[in-house]
């Protein structure tokens, strides 16, 4: 049923313009359908935060922002429990606006990170111990520029993406997003 949900939802969203106003509520509405789907209810779960335990609220929050902050089309801020989703990006030099495609995808990428952030173990911190590449040198220029995305991460993001290509195959547009969001520095 949860999956029947998504689909109804992403069709019909993506045939109308969402305004800003309905933009932050709509990322919610998906962030808690993808949560059920992929991450067990986990991220959405209302308890105490991570960061502050005497704050209570949903474990990962979730802001969007119109306006571009660079070439990165979200990020996963763990000292605030928060996913940033931006609706521009600046490319080639000029603003572009981010279709639901692209938002949906990089929705699904951020919450990889904060799932794997918080409910990995380890005293170095995910970057280090699941996400990196194995063998990869905490201190090389590669290392760096991946953070985060090493194959523990790759594994999850393509199964997602590959669940969107099975669930909704005619979407192209969907599909051309997931390889956009792989291909950016999200």
């Amino acid at each position: 049923m949860k999956i029947v949900s998504f689909i109804r939802q992403y069709k019909n969203d993506t045939q109308r313009r969402v305004p800003m106003l309905e933009l932050q509520d709509l990322m919610a509405l998906y962030m808690g359908l993808l949560d059920e789907l992929f991450f067990f209810g986990l991220l959405t779960k209302q308890g105490r935060r991570c960061r502050n335990p005497f704050r209570k609220g949903q474990l990962v929050q979730l802001q969007v922002i119109e306006e571009a902050d660079g070439v990165r089309w979200g990020a996963w801020e763990p000292a605030q429990d928060q996913i940033t989703l931006h609706t521009e990006v600046i490319d080639d030099g000029r603003i572009v606006e981010l279709n639901m495609n692209d938002m949906v995808t990089t929705l699904a990428h951020e919450m990889i990170h904060a799932y794997l952030h918080i409910f990995s173990s380890g005293t170095r911190g995910y970057d280090v111990d699941v996400a990196l590449a194995v063998g990869a040198d905490d201190d090389d220029t590669e290392s760096q520029r991946t953070r985060g995305h090493g194959p523990v991460f790759w594994e999850f993001y393509q199964h997602i993406t590959g669940k969107f290509t099975l669930w909704i195959p005619e979407s192209q547009e969907l599909h051309d997003g997931a390889g956009r969001a792989e291909r950016q520095e999200l």
